[in-house]
C-alpha cells in the first residue's frame, strides 16, 4: 500500500487492528474510510483499491453484488481464522477479481504475522523481537514442528508490558523451513485454523470450524453458513446451517444444495454431518465481521 491508495476499513470499531490501521494509514497518508459494516454502495461511492476487512465481511459483499471488475486491486483480511486456507481464500480472490492478502492480530501485542505474496499458504510470524511456540492445548507440553496446537508469544522483558509464553488461544500449525522471500523461518502453515475452544470431537474426528468452511464455500449456491454443536447421548453432533442465493427458490433446490454439501464434506472430512437449509438472510445479516467466533453456536 501506498499514500496513493484509497482504504476502505470494514471492521467493526471497538477491534485494535481497525484502530492500528487507522493511525498507520493516516500516518502514510492514504485516503481512508471506515465503515463498520460495509455495502456495495460504500465500495462504489469511495471507489477504494484497498479492502481491509474479515472473511466474512469481503464474502458477503461481493455475493451482493458483482464486484470482480471493482477499483479494489488488493483485500487484505484480518479479525477472523481462515484467510489463509488456500480454498477461502481462492474463494475471496475470485468474488473481488484482487490479490488477497492475511493479517494476524493480537490485541495484547498487536500486529505479529502477515501474509507472503511469494507463498499464498500461510503467515510469515514477527521473529525480530518475538519468540514463538506451539503448546498443547491441554497442557504445558511443546510440540514439534508442524503439529496442531495453541500458539505462545513471549516478548521482550524491556516492553513496557511484557509477556512471557503468553497463550493467544489460536490455533496453528508453527512450521520452520523458511521462505524465499528472506523474511525469517517461522511460518504459519494456512495461517491461523481456528480458536482452542472451537475445537470439535465428533466420532472420535477433532474438527475445526474452519475445516467445515472450507468446503462450504466450494459450492457456489451458498452465501454463508453457520454450526450448530448439540450432544446425542453424551457426544457431541454438529449441524451445518447453510443459506442459499436466491436463485436457489424451490423446496426442492434447497434440499439438492444441503444433499451436495453434506456428501463433499463427508468426502473431504470423513464424517457424515447433517445440513439444513435456512432462509435468507437468517445468517449473512446475523454475522458480524470481526468476531473470530462468529461461526459455532453450543447447545447443551
Amino acid at each position: 500500500m501506498s499514500a496513493a491508495d484509497r482504504v476502505l476499513v470494514a471492521l467493526t470499531l471497538d477491534w485494535t487492528v481497525a484502530v492500528d490501521a487507522q493511525q498507520a494509514l493516516r500516518e502514510m497518508g492514504a485516503q481512508t474510510t471506515v465503515v463498520e459494516r460495509a455495502s456495495v454502495h460504500d465500495v462504489a461511492d469511495f471507489g477504494p483499491t484497498v479492502l481491509l476487512g474479515a472473511v466474512t465481511g469481503a464474502l458477503r459483499l461481493a455475493q451482493q453484488d458483482d464486484l470482480v471488475d471493482s477499483s479494489v486491486r488488493l483485500v487484505v483480511l484480518t479479525a477472523e481464522p481462515g484467510a489463509s486456507v488456500d480454498g477461502i481464500r481462492r474463494g475471496v480472490e475470485d468474488h473481488w477479481g484482487a490479490a488477497c492478502l492475511d493479517v494476524y492480530a493480537l490485541s495484547e501485542v498487536g500486529v505479529i504475522g502477515w501474509g507472503c505474496s511469494g507463498r499464498r499458504d500461510g503467515i510469515h510470524l514477527e521473529e525480530r523481537e518475538l519468540k514463538f511456540e506451539v503448546l498443547d492445548p491441554d497442557e504445558d507440553r511443546c510440540l514439534g514442528d508442524g503439529e496442531l496446537g495453541e500458539l505462545a508469544v513471549t516478548t521482550p522483558p524491556d516492553w513496557a508490558s511484557p509477556l512471557a509464553h503468553f497463550r493467544t488461544g489460536d490455533l496453528v500449525r508453527l512450521r520452520r523451513d523458511g521462505c524465499a522471500c528472506g523474511r525469517g523461518s517461522a511460518w504459519l502453515e494456512s495461517g491461523v485454523l481456528g480458536r482452542v475452544d472451537d475445537r470439535l470431537t465428533v466420532r472420535g474426528h477433532v474438527i475445526l470450524p474452519v475445516l467445515i468452511e472450507q468446503v462450504v464455500r466450494r459450492h457456489p449456491a451458498v452465501v454463508d453458513y453457520g454450526l450448530r454443536a448439540y450432544t446425542v447421548r453424551g457426544q457431541c453432533e454438529v449441524a451445518v446451517e447453510i443459506e442459499t442465493t436466491h436463485v436457489i427458490g424451490s423446496e426442492g433446490d434447497r434440499a439438492r444444495v444441503a444433499a451436495e454439501v453434506a456428501e463433499d464434506l463427508k468426502r473431504s472430512l470423513g464424517l457424515r454431518l447433517q445440513c439444513d437449509v435456512v432462509p435468507p438472510g437468517n445468517l449473512s445479516s446475523a454475522h458480524t465481521p470481526g468476531r473470530r467466533a462468529r461461526r459455532l453456536r453450543r447447545q447443551g
